[in-house]
């Protein structure tokens, strides 16, 4: 028992090897626009994740990953870093999203990594091997340190102006090669793709965004399997209205307001909990429930307040339950509604995650 205490305490160590050369990526960073911080959606077997003006995106599969927030500062400061770990296999994953701007070849930037390991004291990679895994440019190498084996891949991925830098990182007692094959199976997993351009919307994989009249765009992170319609009347605010062709059918409809010359401020998140809360009063004597509890919606970008309610007597052709609310991403307020029936509370669930998942981006892509 003893002994394996000790291993698992040399093995925390090799992992703290990983933070410590995540520290000596790169520099910290000040205040950054949302539109330039990285953006991550769980779905139900996969991670998304893009930076809004970067005109890709990456899909992560779980398989036992879970993100981790917060920095220790250097690189992981970066607002576009990103950090998952599965501990049950002391597997981490991080990296970023950079302009490619920021990547001249993979061996000079190698060498500059190398070196700042060197002054930082950290030890010297070995069995250093530079090769092609899928689209990934990849360095495979090991660090030397007791007690178990420690074995990385640092890949590239550059396209479309975006240089996404990955950091795969495995500690355990079992053969390099195994180590070796298990992450270079992870990064054979990890897809990245453009985000293809449809009218007024973007949409690939679930990532969509709506072009906005003279107020950027908004992007939100969809089920491919729904459709969408995106109204912009000369008069008045835009609409996006999701349905689905297959299946049982519901309805979400969402409106984007913003102010401008002649029009009121938009209300606080303060203010956007008591108008949600007067319009669950409004619906509560058509409604089952006696009370309707207003509920907290908070995404990276987004923050708001929902309801739900269930229709008492609902006519022929008319949906059963309602999710409504309102909220705040960037310059934008959001008011979205989500019409269902029975045994559609995945609809709700998928909606509400695409809500939190909104972006409001004003400027150029990376």
């Amino acid at each position: 028992m003893l002994g394996k205490q000790i291993n698992m305490h040399k093995l925390r160590i090799l992992s703290w090897l990983f933070i410590i050369l995540l520290i000596f990526s790169a520099t910290s960073y000040a205040s950054t626009p949302k539109s330039e911080t990285i953006a991550i959606n769980e779905m139900e077997n996969t991670y998304e994740l893009t930076v809004p003006i970067s005109k890709l995106f990456m899909t992560l599969p779980k398989k036992g990953l879970s993100l981790k927030q917060g920095s220790i500062g250097g690189g992981t400061d970066n607002p576009r870093y990103f950090y998952f770990e599965d501990k049950a296999r002391n597997i981490i994953i991080s990296g970023w999203f950079e302009s490619d701007l920021n990547f001249t070849n993979i061996n000079t930037f190698w060498e500059n990594e190398t070196k700042a390991w060197k002054r930082g004291g950290l030890p010297e990679p070995k069995n250093v091997l530079f090769t092609k895994i899928s689209n990934w440019d990849a360095i495979l190498y090991d660090i030397t340190a007791p007690g178990g084996n420690n074995t990385h891949i640092r890949a590239h991925w550059l396209q479309s102006g975006t240089w996404i830098d990955i950091h795969l990182s495995i500690t355990s007692n079992r053969p390099v090669t195994e180590l070796k094959a298990t992450l270079e199976s992870l990064l054979s997993a990890i897809q990245v793709k453009e985000k293809s351009v449809h009218g007024d919307s973007v949409q690939e994989s679930g990532i969509r965004r709506y072009s906005l009249p003279r107020h950027g765009s908004l992007q939100l992170s969809a089920p491919a399997s729904w459709s969408d319609d995106y109204l912009e009347p000369r008069d008045n605010f835009p609409t996006i209205t999701y349905t689905q062709s297959n299946g049982a059918p519901f309805n979400i409809l969402i409106t984007l307001i913003w102010s401008g010359k002649g029009r009121s401020p938009l209300p606080s998140v303060d203010q956007l909990k008591q108008r949600v809360w007067q319009s669950a009063e409004q619906v509560r004597p058509q409604a089952v429930e006696k009370t309707i509890g207003v509920k907290e919606l908070k995404g990276t970008a987004a923050s708001g307040y929902y309801f739900t309610a269930t229709d008492r007597a609902p006519k022929a052709g008319e949906f059963k339950h309602m999710t409504q609310g309102m909220m705040r991403v960037g310059d934008l307020m959001v008011i979205f509604t989500v019409l269902t029936n029975d045994g559609q509370s995945n609809i709700i669930d998928q909606a509400l995650a695409m809500m939190k998942s909104a972006y409001h981006t004003v400027g150029k892509g990376i």
